[in-house]
């Protein structure tokens, strides 16, 4: 099969993207062209990479988009497979064209944004667009992927009538990629009791909190790893006076982030109780979770059946709670033995990406074949 996968919004080594799904089906001898913002073309892991150069406006995306689809129509694939919510536009033209789609649903975009209240009011009709060209999409394209098993009430609720079209290929780790890979070798303070956050610095994921957690904890340093969400955020995180506990390591592939994983006491997922996380599941949780990690998690009622075994949960937004948990754990290095070992025991038995994989693989034989 020729497939074409296309971003414009995701760095073109996105985890769910590059390193899960595309690498998967150039291994099965399948030619694979991923379209993402990149200031050049090349070859790796099978994957032929056709950049865009990446814009920041808005009107540079909408450009973005137009060149993702000239340059997506010349390829001629024979499956395209489209993961950011204006590319449904992309999809829609492609199917004039009688070339087969799959749409990828990350996350539950239309709550997203009605999260988003720094648009104010036009953020309500912003998701209304948003719903509608949704509603195209589910009927129109021939595969709907959801990431999440908590989206499905709200596919049940809104498109029954396609219920069918939709598959589950959840972001689960790579168990083999994570396995393989060696604690990194850099200078860890053996004093320090090391937390670890890996993914985007953002307010909604809870990292202010958690750092001004760290000013009630001893002998504790906080390891980040990912994309700051602006200069502003990062520099009123910075202004805090725990911030000296703190360690920054920047945008790193995500091969290398498992050894810094695997270097540190406790994972952090903190996430904000907002409507679209509220259902979703923390693909990092999975991946502390591979490095035998205990997780600090936030108290959703989701989470708590989910990782009852394996972490400590907290309101996201309360940073004594938070340093209570901390201290929890430090002082306590049987329950972070006993928390990380159930996390590697439940990880490796029920939630890898190998499985999901073939799921797939099965979906592209599917509709290459009809």
């Amino acid at each position: 099969m020729i497939i074409c996968q296309i971003t414009t919004v995701h760095n073109r080594y996105d985890d769910r993207i590059f390193y899960k799904q595309c690498s998967s089906i150039a291994s099965q001898d399948n030619k694979v062209y991923l379209i993402a913002n990149s200031t050049e073309n090349f070859i790796e892991n099978n994957v032929e990479f056709i950049g865009l150069k990446e814009k920041k406006t808005r009107f540079g995306r909408f450009f973005n988009m137009i060149n993702a689809f000239n340059k997506s129509r010349k390829l001629n694939a024979d499956i395209y497979h489209l993961h950011d919510p204006e590319l449904i536009i992309i999809g829609l033209l492609l199917k004039l064209l009688n070339k087969k789609v799959i749409f990828d649903f990350h996350e539950l975009v239309f709550f997203q944004i009605k999260d988003k209240e720094w648009l104010g009011r036009i953020r309500f009709f912003i998701a209304f667009l948003y719903k509608f060209l949704e509603k195209l999409a589910v009927k129109y394209f021939d595969g709907l992927i959801l990431a999440e098993d908590g989206y499905f009430p709200y596919v049940k609720e809104n498109y029954n009538k396609y219920v069918n079209k939709f598959v589950f290929i959840r972001n689960f780790p790579i168990l083999e990629l994570i396995n393989q890979k060696d604690k990194n070798k850099i200078d860890r303070d053996p004093s320090k009791f090391i937390l670890i956050y890996a993914g985007g610095l953002s307010e909604i994921r809870g990292i202010y909190e958690v750092i001004s957690s760290l000013d009630k904890v001893e002998n504790v340093e906080l390891w980040l790893l990912g994309p700051w969400e602006s200069e502003e955020y990062e520099l009123k995180c910075s202004n805090l006076k725990s911030f000296n506990k703190v360690k920054y390591f920047g945008v790193l592939k995500m091969k290398d982030v498992y050894g810094y994983m695997k270097l540190a006491d406790v994972g952090i997922s903190t996430l904000y109780p907002k409507e679209n996380y509220l259902t979703s599941l923390p693909v990092k949780a999975f991946e502390y979770m591979a490095c035998g990690l205990p997780i600090i998690m936030s108290n959703f009622e989701l989470w708590q059946k989910m990782f009852s075994e394996c972490a400590l949960f907290v309101n996201p937004k309360d940073e004594n709670d938070i340093s209570d948990k901390i201290n929890i754990l430090k002082q306590n290095k049987e329950l972070i033995l006993e928390l990380g070992l159930k996390s590697k025991e439940i990880v490796n038995r029920e939630y890898s990406w190998e499985t999901e994989s073939k799921r797939l693989i099965s979906l592209y034989k599917s509709i290459y074949a009809n």
